[in-house]
C-alpha cells in the first residue's frame, strides 16, 4: 500500500482542506495516510488518517523549529509521497526529492500577493517580500506536482504539473424543507477569516 504523509507546521490537524478534503479522501481511496500538523485543544480522532501533532509556535520559531520537526516526523512514517502545505516547508522540497521522495506542494494562497498584506510589510519591505515569495514559488514549482486552491494561484506554477483543487464544501444530498423564498437566503464561509480575506467588511 502506498504511504502518503500530509505535512503542515502552520495549519491545525483539523484544517478542512488538509484533513477532511484531502487526507480523508486519500484514505478512502485506499492509501495509507498520515497527517503531521499543529496540535489543538481537541484531541485528534482515531480513524482512517493517523495524526501526529507538533506544538503551535510563533511564526519565527515555527519556521526555525516547527518546520524541521514536522519534516523529521514525516520522514519517520516511511511515506513515499510527501504533501506539503506551507510556504515555510518549501525549503524541504529539493532535499526530499534528493532522497527519492515524491513531493506534492499544495498552494493554498497566492503567496506573492498575500505577503503584501502582512502587518510587517511597508513601502520598503514589500518589493523584497514579493521577490522572496516569487523565488519560493519557483522552488515549489520543482516539486513532483503542485495543487493550487484557485486558477489564479495555479498561474504561479508550471502548467504541466499543476492541478486546481478548490475549497468547495462537500456536496450532500438532503431534502429541502423550505423554499428559498420562505426561508430567505443564507450563506456560509467554509474557510478561515482574516482582515486581508475580508473579515472586516
Amino acid at each position: 500500500m502506498t504511504r502518503v504523509v500530509h505535512v503542515s507546521s502552520a495549519h491545525p490537524w483539523s484544517d478542512n482542506r488538509i484533513h477532511y478534503r484531502e487526507a480523508v479522501s486519500l484514505a478512502r481511496a485506499g492509501y495509507d495516510v498520515t497527517l503531521v500538523a499543529v496540535a489543538t485543544a481537541e484531541a485528534p480522532p482515531s480513524g482512517q488518517v493517523r495524526v501526529i501533532t507538533v506544538p503551535r509556535l510563533r511564526r519565527a520559531w515555527r519556521v526555525l523549529v516547527s518546520g524541521p520537526r514536522a519534516i523529521v516526523a514525516a520522514l519517520k512514517t516511511g511515506a513515499q509521497i510527501f504533501h506539503l502545505h506551507d510556504p515555510e516547508l518549501i525549503w524541504a522540497i529539493p532535499l526530499l526529492r534528493a532522497v527519492g521522495r515524491a513531493v506534492i506542494y499544495d498552494a493554498h494562497e497566492d503567496l506573492p500577493v498575500q505577503v503584501l498584506d502582512k502587518p510587517y510589510a511597508n513601502a520598503v519591505t514589500r518589493p523584497v517580500l514579493a521577490a522572496v515569495a516569487r523565488a519560493l514559488c519557483a522552488v515549489a514549482g520543482t516539486s513532483t506536482a503542485v495543487i493550487a486552491a484557485t486558477e489564479q494561484v495555479a498561474t504561479r506554477f508550471p502548467d504541466t504539473k499543476t492541478t486546481v483543487v478548490r475549497n468547495f464544501p462537500r456536496c450532500v444530498k438532503r431534502r429541502r424543507r423550505r423554499s428559498p423564498s420562505a426561508a430567505g437566503i443564507r450563506t456560509w464561509c467554509t474557510s478561515a477569516r482574516s482582515v486581508p480575506r475580508g473579515a472586516s467588511t
